[in-house]
């Protein structure tokens, strides 16, 4: 989508860095070139939460929301792009 859009001169689609898709782009786009190692998405890559929540369930369920609730509006704002 993003070759296309950069082809018709338009401005590329970022994806929230909240988001799986948009921590594992930010990881590859800014990670160090010389010893630079492949990985899964995992919840190290996502932005700190704003309040510290104990307990590694819990912090990943607040987790999980935070990333469907900021996908759902992206979502929603870019829903006026055209190819």
């Amino acid at each position: 989508m993003n070759a296309a859009l950069l082809a018709l001169d338009k401005k590329p689609v970022m994806m929230p860095r909240e988001t799986a898709h948009g921590s594992l782009l930010h990881y590859i786009t800014t990670a160090p070139g010389g010893n630079f190692q492949p990985m899964n998405v995992t919840f190290g890559l996502f932005p700190e939460l704003p309040v510290k929540i104990k307990g590694k369930r819990e912090r990943g369920k607040a987790q999980a929301e935070r990333s469907v609730q900021i996908l759902e509006h992206w979502m929603e704002q870019e829903k006026t792009i055209q190819i």
